[in-house]
């Protein structure tokens, strides 16, 4: 892993953060996934309410949690923000 992690932003997340990646935000030690999104939208609150959508899926380092599980996060950590999936 990365001395600095990353946030990826998918599909219309991505239009609604203003760019598909960014750096993880400075902090120390741990925070939980609703402080995080608190970090990654300061000023930003319309991007705060999308990230906290029910239907919005987090995954930490490659791994999906399951709706209202919570996870620590690190500053090394690779954080994705995935919209529901759709198509056939």
């Amino acid at each position: 892993m990365a001395d600095k992690g990353s946030i990826l932003f998918f599909g219309r997340l991505s239009d609604v953060a203003g760019r598909s990646e960014a750096p993880m935000p400075a902090f120390e030690g741990v925070v939980e996934v609703d402080e995080l999104i608190e970090l990654l939208a300061k000023g930003a609150p319309v991007l705060a309410n999308v990230l906290r959508a029910p239907e919005i899926r987090v995954c930490v380092n490659l791994e999906i949690l399951a709706r209202g599980q919570s996870a620590f996060i690190t500053s090394r950590d690779e954080v994705a923000f995935l919209p529901p999936m759709s198509g056939g």
